[in-house]
């Protein structure tokens, strides 16, 4: 029997009598439909389960780190004050040099400038500790250049932080601070003091404290590791669940061939069940994270909303990713480096730096709606592929045993892509199985940049549509 109930007399009088708004009418009717479906509360309550699940186990792993939160930032000003006191030890070396002077005030300053960052870590004042902190890291990338004579490089360093200096030098002009040769190792901290001078900057001048915790909750941290450590391992089933049987459910009751008789083309159709399914996938992903950081934010008023993260900077526009060492780091140290709660390498081998030139800082906020658009993308490829099984299939349940088995397949065939081997420095990850995680994209430890994942998951969803509407262009139904 054909059941036409979910279309009534009077809708069908309106579709007619708005022939140009039909596809939107479709669209948001599918949409709603959907909402009302079973199947997405259910996802939208695993997820929210699973989410305050993670807070737990983030709760809990904060609570241990807290404990020694001021000792982490006391032993971070340490290693300044405990460097200058070494290079004190050697300036005698020196003495016949006519710059002995200004080396020995130099070595100085960066034991002084470690010793007063302690105090103010201890004293609890953040803002000057992060002045004092962006200047240090400031004069140990300048040594870096020094050191080893690079003047390209020096002539860059003075361009690009010339603003920064004067903010947090305390009027001590760049000319006046020289350091000896003494350490000709370690060439590789150049980029790393660089980007900690330009973080701690940045927390000085938005009078921001320190996260030195990646396992810190806030309402705008809790999107970070959202879409960083729960929306990937989900995202291909979620899709699944929700589109298998978008276009064979109609085929079943009948509904279908109705639709199809009013003023739009097949193809139409098509992309009106893909756009209310990105839709319905968008309303159940982003609910349970608008409601997590809707509770945080009653009492931290969403104030870390423009805080430092890291991001592959040239991300959007270069092809070859940096090498990725996080699953190395962590299972050969048992930990990762961490600027705030981002992570990186600092595993030599990758590219012979402890952090790479390509990366930088970017506002938490603007770095969520990039978050945003990549998952966009990689819904519309699982989409794509769901919507196309779904109506080559006219049974539901063999529709959706085809889909989880190519999701499955595909996930597990290239769950390692994004991971590289012990002593490889290039592993490159072109698989749209394994482009579900945007915050590793954006951020540079996934073995693929940005550009790529746009154009393999944005040009995959098109070959999909194309072919899915020439398909049913020419299917009898």
């Amino acid at each position: 029997m054909i059941n036409y109930s979910f279309l009534t007399i009077e809708k069908i009088s309106n579709m007619l009598i708005h022939r140009g708004n039909f596809m939107k009418f479709l669209i948001w009717f599918d949409f709603k439909k959907r909402i009302k479906q079973g199947k997405t509360w259910f996802l939208i309550i695993i997820l929210f389960i699973v989410s305050i699940s993670t807070i737990k186990e983030y709760q809990v792993k904060s609570a241990l780190y807290n404990m020694k939160y001021d000792s982490e930032l006391d032993e971070k000003a340490w290693f300044f004050e405990h460097l200058g006191e070494i290079w004190l030890e050697f300036i005698h070396e020196f003495e016949a040099s006519n710059k002995y002077e200004i080396y020995k005030s130099s070595c100085e300053l960066m034991r002084d400038t470690g010793t007063q960052a302690r105090i103010a870590a201890r004293n609890k004042d953040y803002k000057e500790y992060n002045r004092l902190m962006s200047f240090v890291n400031l004069m140990r990338a300048k040594e870096r250049t020094e050191v080893f004579r690079d003047i390209p490089k020096e002539a860059a360093f003075i361009k690009s932080t010339k603003n920064i200096w004067e903010d947090v030098s305390g009027g001590i002009e760049y000319k006046d601070t020289s350091f000896p040769p003494i350490l000709i190792m370690e060439r590789e901290h150049y980029n790393e003091h660089l980007l900690e001078a330009k973080y701690y900057h940045y927390l000085y001048i938005h009078d921001f404290k320190p996260i030195e915790n990646i396992y810190h909750l806030d309402s705008m941290t809790f999107p970070y590791i959202y879409f960083n450590k729960i929306i990937p391992l989900f995202l291909g089933l979620i899709v699944l669940v929700l589109m298998f049987d978008s276009i064979n459910e109609e085929w079943a009751n009948g509904s279908i061939k109705l639709v199809l008789t009013q003023p739009i083309s097949r193809g139409k159709y098509i992309l009106s069940k893909i756009i209310s399914g990105v839709l319905n996938t968008l309303f159940v992903i982003l609910l349970p994270a608008l409601i997590v950081m809707l509770r945080f934010g009653v009492f931290d008023l969403f104030k870390t909303y423009n805080y430092p993260v890291l991001i592959l900077k040239d991300g959007f526009s270069r092809f070859k990713p940096i090498a990725n060492f996080i699953e190395y780091d962590l299972a050969k140290r048992g930990y990762n480096q961490s600027l705030g709660f981002s992570l990186y390498s600092d595993t030599y081998k990758a590219v012979n730096i402890t952090v790479n030139s390509r990366l930088d800082i970017i506002p938490l906020y603007k770095f969520l709606l990039l978050v945003l658009v990549l998952l966009v993308l990689g819904i519309l490829f699982y989409i794509t592929l769901n919507v196309l099984i779904s109506s080559m299939t006219k049974n539901k349940i063999i529709g959706f045993i085809i889909s989880l088995g190519i999701t499955l397949v595909g996930i597990a065939a290239s769950s390692r892509l994004h991971i590289t081997e012990m002593y490889k420095n290039k592993t490159y990850n072109f698989s749209p199985f394994s482009m579900n995680n945007p915050v590793r994209i954006l951020d540079g430890t996934y073995n693929t940049t940005a550009l790529v994942a746009i154009l393999i998951l944005g040009g995959l969803s098109i070959i999909l549509l194309c072919f899915n509407i020439f398909y049913f262009r020419n299917k009898d139904l």
